[in-house]
Protein backbone atom coordinates (compact mmCIF):
# COMPACT_ATOMS: atom_id res chain seq x y z
CA UNK A 1 0.00 0.00 0.00
CA UNK A 2 1.19 3.75 -0.71
CA UNK A 3 -0.58 6.63 1.12
CA UNK A 4 0.41 10.01 -1.04
CA UNK A 5 -1.25 13.48 -1.88
CA UNK A 6 -3.59 13.00 -5.07
CA UNK A 7 -2.78 14.51 -8.09
CA UNK A 8 -4.78 15.91 -11.23
CA UNK A 9 -3.73 12.05 -12.96
CA UNK A 10 -5.40 10.43 -9.94
CA UNK A 11 -9.26 11.91 -11.15
CA UNK A 12 -9.99 8.33 -12.67
CA UNK A 13 -9.12 6.41 -9.47
CA UNK A 14 -11.23 8.85 -7.13
CA UNK A 15 -14.23 8.15 -9.83
CA UNK A 16 -13.85 4.66 -9.51
CA UNK A 17 -13.53 4.70 -6.03
CA UNK A 18 -16.89 6.84 -5.36
CA UNK A 19 -18.57 4.04 -7.66
CA UNK A 20 -17.49 1.73 -5.32
CA UNK A 21 -18.45 3.69 -2.65
CA UNK A 22 -22.09 4.51 -4.26
CA UNK A 23 -22.47 0.19 -4.40
CA UNK A 24 -22.03 0.73 -0.74
CA UNK A 25 -23.88 3.03 0.11
CA UNK A 26 -21.81 5.56 1.31
CA UNK A 27 -23.65 9.06 1.31
CA UNK A 28 -21.16 11.69 1.24
CA UNK A 29 -18.66 9.53 -1.41
CA UNK A 30 -21.18 8.71 -4.42
CA UNK A 31 -19.54 11.12 -6.86
CA UNK A 32 -17.15 13.63 -7.43
CA UNK A 33 -19.42 16.25 -6.49
CA UNK A 34 -20.97 14.80 -3.17
CA UNK A 35 -17.15 14.70 -2.10
CA UNK A 36 -16.73 17.85 -3.17
CA UNK A 37 -13.60 17.28 -5.32
CA UNK A 38 -12.54 20.34 -6.95
CA UNK A 39 -13.17 22.46 -4.32
CA UNK A 40 -9.90 21.07 -2.95
CA UNK A 41 -7.54 22.77 -5.36
CA UNK A 42 -4.04 22.77 -3.37
CA UNK A 43 -4.72 25.81 -1.79
CA UNK A 44 -7.87 26.05 0.01
CA UNK A 45 -7.30 21.93 0.43
CA UNK A 46 -5.82 18.87 -0.95
CA UNK A 47 -6.88 15.16 -1.12
CA UNK A 48 -4.80 11.97 0.03
CA UNK A 49 -5.27 8.54 -1.46
CA UNK A 50 -4.39 5.23 -0.18
CA UNK A 51 -3.50 2.69 -3.35
CA UNK A 52 -3.40 -1.12 -2.98
CA UNK A 53 -1.99 -2.70 -6.50
CA UNK A 54 -3.00 0.66 -8.26
CA UNK A 55 -6.49 0.40 -7.03
CA UNK A 56 -7.54 3.82 -4.35
CA UNK A 57 -8.86 2.10 -1.31
CA UNK A 58 -8.86 5.20 1.16
CA UNK A 59 -9.48 8.60 0.81
CA UNK A 60 -9.57 11.85 2.65
CA UNK A 61 -9.57 15.69 2.33
CA UNK A 62 -7.88 18.25 4.59
CA UNK A 63 -9.10 22.04 4.29
CA UNK A 64 -8.94 25.29 5.87
CA UNK A 65 -11.57 26.05 8.56
CA UNK A 66 -11.46 28.00 11.69
CA UNK A 67 -8.03 28.91 12.80
CA UNK A 68 -6.56 26.08 11.45
CA UNK A 69 -7.35 22.61 8.83
CA UNK A 70 -10.09 20.59 9.08
CA UNK A 71 -9.18 17.32 8.34
CA UNK A 72 -10.59 13.49 7.05
CA UNK A 73 -12.62 15.68 5.18
CA UNK A 74 -15.15 13.13 3.50
CA UNK A 75 -12.59 9.81 4.40
CA UNK A 76 -13.94 6.54 3.46
CA UNK A 77 -12.35 3.32 3.37
CA UNK A 78 -13.11 0.32 1.50
CA UNK A 79 -14.88 -2.57 3.84
CA UNK A 80 -12.40 -5.02 3.23
CA UNK A 81 -9.30 -2.44 4.78
CA UNK A 82 -11.27 -0.71 7.66
CA UNK A 83 -11.76 -2.17 10.91
CA UNK A 84 -14.28 -5.26 12.21
CA UNK A 85 -13.91 -3.92 16.00
CA UNK A 86 -12.40 -1.76 17.67
CA UNK A 87 -9.98 -2.05 20.56
CA UNK A 88 -7.65 -0.24 22.42
CA UNK A 89 -5.27 1.94 19.84
CA UNK A 90 -7.52 3.69 17.28
CA UNK A 91 -4.81 5.46 16.05
CA UNK A 92 -3.54 1.82 15.17
CA UNK A 93 -7.09 0.70 13.71
CA UNK A 94 -8.86 3.40 12.00
CA UNK A 95 -7.52 4.05 8.82
CA UNK A 96 -7.81 7.54 8.14
CA UNK A 97 -5.57 8.12 11.25
CA UNK A 98 -3.00 5.29 10.42
CA UNK A 99 -2.37 6.79 7.13
CA UNK A 100 -3.83 10.01 5.86
CA UNK A 101 -3.54 12.05 9.25
CA UNK A 102 0.63 12.36 9.10
CA UNK A 103 -0.22 14.24 5.48
CA UNK A 104 -2.94 16.43 6.67
CA UNK A 105 -0.64 17.30 9.42
CA UNK A 106 2.15 18.25 7.17
CA UNK A 107 -0.27 20.28 4.55
CA UNK A 108 -1.71 21.85 7.60
CA UNK A 109 1.67 23.31 9.17
CA UNK A 110 2.69 23.98 5.51
CA UNK A 111 -0.02 26.04 4.74
CA UNK A 112 -0.99 27.69 8.44
CA UNK A 113 1.19 29.53 10.72
CA UNK A 114 -0.15 27.82 13.99
CA UNK A 115 -2.02 26.00 12.57
CA UNK A 116 -5.01 23.55 14.17
CA UNK A 117 -6.44 20.47 13.69
CA UNK A 118 -10.00 19.59 13.81
CA UNK A 119 -12.21 16.89 12.93
CA UNK A 120 -15.98 17.14 12.39
CA UNK A 121 -18.94 14.98 12.85
CA UNK A 122 -22.51 15.11 11.65
CA UNK A 123 -24.61 15.64 14.84
CA UNK A 124 -27.66 13.91 12.85
CA UNK A 125 -26.32 11.12 11.05
CA UNK A 126 -27.05 7.78 11.53
CA UNK A 127 -24.98 4.49 9.86
CA UNK A 128 -20.95 4.47 9.87
CA UNK A 129 -21.20 8.06 9.58
CA UNK A 130 -22.78 7.92 13.21
CA UNK A 131 -19.94 5.76 14.47
CA UNK A 132 -17.96 8.38 14.05
CA UNK A 133 -19.52 10.87 16.12
CA UNK A 134 -20.80 8.24 18.79
CA UNK A 135 -17.95 5.77 18.64
CA UNK A 136 -14.71 6.11 17.23
CA UNK A 137 -14.63 9.73 18.53
CA UNK A 138 -15.12 9.44 21.92
CA UNK A 139 -12.88 6.65 22.27
CA UNK A 140 -10.33 8.79 20.56
CA UNK A 141 -11.17 11.58 23.44
CA UNK A 142 -10.77 9.11 26.01
CA UNK A 143 -7.36 8.12 24.34
CA UNK A 144 -6.31 11.45 24.44
CA UNK A 145 -6.11 11.60 20.70
CA UNK A 146 -8.77 14.57 20.28
CA UNK A 147 -10.50 16.64 22.41
CA UNK A 148 -14.24 17.69 21.98
CA UNK A 149 -14.44 21.40 21.47
CA UNK A 150 -18.00 22.78 20.64
CA UNK A 151 -20.89 22.16 18.44
CA UNK A 152 -20.97 24.11 15.48
CA UNK A 153 -22.87 25.15 12.16
CA UNK A 154 -19.82 24.11 9.16
CA UNK A 155 -21.42 25.01 6.25
CA UNK A 156 -24.97 24.81 6.94
CA UNK A 157 -24.88 21.37 8.86
CA UNK A 158 -24.79 20.94 12.34
CA UNK A 159 -21.35 19.40 13.36
CA UNK A 160 -19.58 17.89 16.55
CA UNK A 161 -16.29 19.98 16.42
CA UNK A 162 -13.31 17.73 17.83
CA UNK A 163 -9.51 19.28 18.01
CA UNK A 164 -6.52 17.09 17.39
CA UNK A 165 -3.65 16.90 20.31
CA UNK A 166 -0.70 15.90 17.56
CA UNK A 167 1.41 15.70 20.14
CA UNK A 168 -0.55 12.74 21.51
CA UNK A 169 -1.69 11.69 17.99
CA UNK A 170 2.31 10.92 17.05
CA UNK A 171 2.57 9.14 20.54
CA UNK A 172 -0.12 6.92 19.62
CA UNK A 173 1.23 6.44 16.02
CA UNK A 174 4.88 5.39 17.40
CA UNK A 175 3.88 3.05 20.13
CA UNK A 176 2.70 0.29 17.16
Amino acid sequence: MITRYLKSIDRIAVINFCTECKKLNYTNNQSLESIKYDKLDGKYGIWIGTFDNNELIGLSGVHKLFDGVRVHFRGATLPQYAPKSLGKNVVKQIFQYRYHLPFQIIWGYNNIKDCKFYITTNVEKTGHLNRMDKIILPLSEKQGIVNFVRQDEVFYTLQNVWQVNVENYFNALSNF
